[in-house]
């Protein structure tokens, strides 16, 4: 989908530094009856936007069996470690998500086949990254955050100017699922996610996606095709302003 433009991708000032990211996506589940069917996809279409603006090297795309917790974290901490200020990491996930967690491949229930929200936080504090971005398509997703938001998409859930750049997206509230559609070929948020990178939600037309737009954009596309029954959210210490993508 957005593989035809030419932008970075959560790059702060449309280039400077460099981007390390751990993108996992879960269909295929050890337990056959947790199986999903686009997440997979929804991971390697974001793999191949970013493999186009940096190194190999840099990335690390986890999809199914590859997919455990003990990887997946391995992962994270080392591409993590490698950034510097003017860096920008991000972890996304798409696959099932619960109360306080994300399931990997081999989940039975138990913490040690689940990655729990603190984990990850855990690991976005030990980084020294500048930019700090995490993108959740997952049931549940919104339950990451220890404030619950409200109804009111331009106060709490969006942040003011600020020098720090932290920011999380989820694509359902804490007590909502997310829904997969057969003929988008993605996850929900994920499509329209997708769809604003390539310039969808460039209200302004400056040729940057800013947090701003991306999430005005996500709240009323996933909320009106779900009829409200999944209503995207996002937080965090950032400027509102902070392009995701230069296109």
């Amino acid at each position: 989908m957005i593989l035809l433009f030419p932008g970075l991708l959560f790059a702060g000032d449309c280039g400077k530094g460099k981007i390390f990211a751990v993108i996992v996506g879960v269909s295929l589940y050890e337990n056959h009856r947790l199986n999903l069917k686009y997440c997979d996809q929804d991971a390697k279409a974001l793999y191949d936007v970013l493999l186009r603006h940096t190194d190999a090297g840099n990335l690390t795309l986890l999809t199914d069996k590859q997919a455990t917790k003990k990887q997946v974290l391995a992962q994270v901490n080392k591409l993590f470690a490698k950034a510097g200020p003017d860096d920008r990491i991000l972890f996304f996930f798409s696959g099932h998500g619960d109360k306080d967690c994300f399931l990997t491949y081999e989940a039975a229930g138990t913490n040690a086949s689940m990655i729990s929200f603190e984990e990850v936080k855990s690991a976005f504090r030990k980084s020294n990254a500048g930019t700090k971005v995490l993108i959740a398509d997952a049931c549940m997703s919104g339950s990451i955050r220890e404030n619950r938001p409200d109804d009111n998409p331009g106060t709490q859930e969006i942040s003011s100017r600020s020098k720090k750049q932290v920011l999380v997206m989820a694509s359902s509230r804490n007590e909502q699922i997310s829904r997969e559609f057969p003929h988008l070929k993605h996850g929900l948020f994920t499509y329209y996610l997708l769809k604003g990178l390539r310039g969808a939600c460039d209200i302004n037309n400056d040729r940057k996606i800013s947090v701003k737009e991306l999430y005005k954009y996500l709240y009323i596309q996933v909320k009106t095709e779900s009829k409200g029954r999944q209503i995207p959210v996002a937080w965090g210490s950032f400027d509102k302003d902070l392009p995701l993508l230069c296109w």
